[in-house]
């Protein structure tokens, strides 16, 4: 039985953390390491692309919370249970995270927003992917097989996964009735 049915709700700082289990698991179902290939190619360790996708995920719900309308109180123990969640991850993960998560945010959504706002042809990079390609880019000296392989790697990923951890965590919010169902 759901706890929130029988009027139990979590805590601000307990939704928090349970936004970033979420976070973990829906990143991890998403991509199941298949593009070897071009991870290999692009000169980026398993572990690194793993904590890119991670720290995508924790921007989309990181966003979502501080575009929820909560009170700056109940917003900062939010995030002080996704950040409590945060430290509890692998060190490489944690300090990606934690070093890079308030940067990430307002990339990410910003590309988001265009990407919204201007809709791109499937044939043609989204904002989204291009920022996260760029990110991969960023992890080493660029040649022409490495950019190719970043590239493709980039692809439909940030796209699903932005909306999906935003959503998921907007949706963690209203069960923990800090924030009201859309009307």
């Amino acid at each position: 039985m759901n706890p929130t049915s029988l009027g139990i709700l979590p805590t601000p700082s307990q939704a928090g953390h349970a936004i970033g289990l979420a976070v973990f698991n829906l990143t991890s179902q998403l991509w199941n390491g298949s593009d070897l290939k071009s991870l290999h190619a692009s000169g980026i360790t398993t572990e690194q692309f793993e904590a890119e996708l991670l720290l995508l995920s924790a921007s989309a719900a990181m966003h979502a919370v501080e575009t929820a309308g909560l009170t700056p109180a109940v917003e900062s123990q939010v995030a002080a249970g996704l950040f409590g969640w945060v430290r509890g991850l692998p060190k490489h993960q944690s300090n990606l995270l934690l070093s890079t998560l308030d940067d990430a945010t307002d990339m990410y959504s910003e590309a988001f927003a265009i990407d919204q706002d201007n809709p791109k042809p499937v044939t043609e990079l989204a904002e989204i992917e291009c920022a996260f390609g760029e990110r991969l880019l960023a992890m080493g000296e660029n040649n022409e097989v490495r950019g190719p392989a970043c590239c493709l790697l980039s692809l439909v990923i940030p796209k699903t996964l932005w909306p999906a951890q935003y959503s998921s965590a907007r949706s963690m919010l209203q069960d923990a009735g800090l924030i009201c169902p859309p009307q």
